[in-house]
């Protein structure tokens, strides 16, 4: 296999290739990512990296239309034989590993495709290449029989215009994935966030650390049995849930932003230190809390939830609440209670310190958290904002015109 060399550093290579499909059909694998129930809190519990594809799931809407424009394309050149089939023109992006590569020059290169299925991943374009593959499928099988012996032949010779990653590890596909498909084109925000919160192998550069520890946060929040937001979060996005990964992480990144409340714990984790380690218990003390507080309007499992508590709007002030609440504990300036040592204090003991916090609006459930009430609108940044002064007022931390 030819292609020209468009980068290089040391084994990795970006090449560009045309490739037939009848060359890659048998060795594609369609993959996509799932969300992980792993607890990175739980130091019992065994990390598997079998959730760290970052594709999106194949839409077969979208496949079969591709089908139908691919079929008139090729139906279209069959009637006008001087033109040509360029049903594709932009690249799709494909990763494998090879080390039968001979440079011939600074340009170019010879390659090997590799021969075992499911062994060539496709970053971006997995759409075009299902669609193909459908039609040939379906052609194999005579369910178009109007169309000429020549037109399988079409398809098996087409070629794909490609870049082709060569020995990039999942880690390094993933980042092009996220450049391609969310810096240039809209993408699911939550799978975003899934792909660049995954800690990077020890050998990558760590700089999306405020990312890592925002993601891992959501990850125990929904997965561990210790959290009482277990199942609360819409993991990629999609299924179950009252809030999205993306909204949680979005809420929780301003926390470990340099004037963030947790901007130390940052900087110590991009050290490789421990001091996050401290989060999960400040999260189920804090909710766990809130949870016994408001237990009437609390999830009671039905898919009927009639307040914004744990919605949008609720957890976006809530979130916000609890940085203002740690800074003001953590300095002994929080009234009638005194400085709390965060780090060797019991989740119990924590807990009880939030619940007198969070006492004096008890009975204001409907008031600040009814779904027809003041902040019962189409959440917002707007609407969360509002909520979170009304809670510092109402607690006595805010004056009316904060």
């Amino acid at each position: 296999m030819k292609a020209i060399i468009i980068q290089q550093v040391k084994n990795k290579l970006v090449l560009i290739s045309a490739i037939k499909f009848k060359e890659l059909n048998q060795i594609v694998r369609f993959t996509n990512r799932e969300a992980s129930v792993w607890d990175p809190y739980d130091f019992d519990s065994t990390y598997s990296n079998d959730t760290e594809y970052y594709q999106r799931l194949v839409d077969s809407e979208r496949v079969k239309e591709i089908e139908l424009f691919i079929k008139e394309t090729f139906v279209e050149q069959e009637k006008n034989q001087d033109s040509i089939a360029t049903i594709f023109p932009s690249s799709m992006i494909l990763a494998f590993e090879s080390e039968n590569i001979n440079i011939n020059n600074q340009e170019f290169i010879s390659f090997n495709l590799p021969s075992d299925n499911d062994s060539c991943l496709i970053v971006d374009g997995q759409h075009r290449f299902a669609a193909m593959q459908r039609l040939y499928n379906r052609y194999k099988h005579e369910q178009f029989e109007s169309l000429n012996t020549s037109f399988i032949k079409k398809i098996e010779d087409y070629s794909f215009n490609c870049t082709v990653l060569l020995n990039f590890d999942i880690w390094e596909q993933a980042q092009l994935f996220i450049n391609v498909n969310f810096n240039q084109k809209k993408v699911n925000k939550s799978l975003y966030y899934d792909i660049f919160g995954a800690v990077p192998p020890e050998n990558k550069v760590d700089k999306n650390s405020g990312i890592y520890l925002s993601h891992r946060l959501a990850q125990f929040l929904n997965n561990s049995e210790k959290s009482p937001l277990k199942n609360f979060i819409k993991m990629l996005g999609t299924g179950p849930g009252y809030f999205s990964q993306a909204f949680l992480v979005e809420s929780l990144l301003v926390h470990f932003g340099s004037r963030g409340v947790w901007s130390s714990i940052e900087k110590d984790y991009r050290s490789k230190g421990t001091m996050h380690e401290i989060l999960p218990k400040i999260f189920v003390a804090y909710f766990t809390a809130i949870k016994d507080t408001f237990k009437d309007i609390w999830p009671k499992g039905d898919s009927k939830y009639d307040s914004i508590l744990c919605k949008t709007t609720g957890m976006g002030a809530l979130i916000r609440l609890l940085g203002y609440i740690y800074k003001q504990l953590s300095i002994g300036a929080y009234p009638r209670i005194d400085k709390i040592d965060f780090e060797n204090i019991s989740t119990e003991d924590l807990t009880k310190v939030f619940k007198t916090i969070f006492e004096p609006i008890s009975k204001k459930n409907q008031i600040l958290f009814g779904n027809k009430g003041e902040y019962g609108g189409t959440g917002g940044a707007g609407l969360q904002s509002k909520l979170y002064k009304r809670l510092g007022q109402e607690l006595g931390l805010f004056s009316a015109d904060k």
